[in-house]
């Protein structure tokens, strides 16, 4: 969700994907067990002079049923030389990333996981190497990879405070670059029923905090259970 609404805001503001402000994501906690197909739709809501918002939803595309939907807020001037780039010099960019000092890319088969480059991991804390193939332009580890790295980090705590349980809905605030190749996470109980939890989840890098997000969980009903994978 998180590159289509990238690439949404680039099809209207002429190239600019803009650095991430902050993200949402809600499940509707719909049974995926029967589900083949996914439908994914991208919206640009409205581009202003400093700020792009999106949307984005998920549906079973055979019933239309919502499985998801978020939102993404995106800081656009990334100044003048990186404007420039993006909007007439996308060639010498590829060029650029072409270069031997950057490592080639490498096939989905010789990528690793998420998992395999947690280097540290333990319930309220970890740590997460960053590979070329999680950053973004101009290096700091993507957006994106942060939320799935925050929901990581927080799986085995929800999983232990409340067993059985479904990632209900994230929000992540971007506060700064993550750039530095070793990223910490924290993850806090901030509160608890019998059948939900909120967890805050903090990225650092060197003690210095880079972003932080709120999930929360749901006990997960055996009618409406979802078939999680992984």
């Amino acid at each position: 969700m998180d590159d289509l609404k990238t690439y949404s805001l680039m099809t209207v503001d002429g190239g600019r994907p803009g650095v991430s402000v902050s993200m949402n994501m809600e499940a509707t906690g719909l049974s995926l067990s029967s589900v083949q197909r996914l439908a994914i739709t991208a919206r640009t809501r409205k581009v202003g002079r400093n700020l792009g918002f999106t949307s984005a939803e998920i549906r079973d595309a055979a019933t239309n049923r919502m499985i998801c939907h978020g939102s993404h807020i995106k800081f656009l001037p990334m100044g003048f030389l990186s404007d420039y780039l993006l909007q007439y010099g996308w060639p010498i960019i590829q060029w650029w990333y072409g270069l031997p000092h950057f490592q080639p890319p490498v096939s989905q088969k010789e990528r690793p996981s998420l998992h395999e480059v947690m280097s540290t991991f333990d319930s309220n804390t970890g740590s997460f190497r960053v590979k070329p193939h999680h950053a973004s332009l101009g290096g700091p580890i993507h957006g994106g990879c942060q939320a799935v790295l925050m929901e990581m980090a927080a799986s085995t705590v929800a999983e232990s405070a409340l067993p059985g349980c479904y990632l209900q809905s994230i929000s992540v605030e971007y506060l700064a670059k993550p750039s530095c190749p070793l990223v910490d996470t924290q993850v806090r109980v901030v509160h608890q029923e019998s059948n939900f939890l909120t967890l805050e989840v903090l990225l650092l890098c060197k003690g210095k905090i880079k972003a932080e997000g709120i999930l929360k969980y749901m006990k997960m009903d055996t009618s409406s259970k979802l078939q999680r994978s992984g």
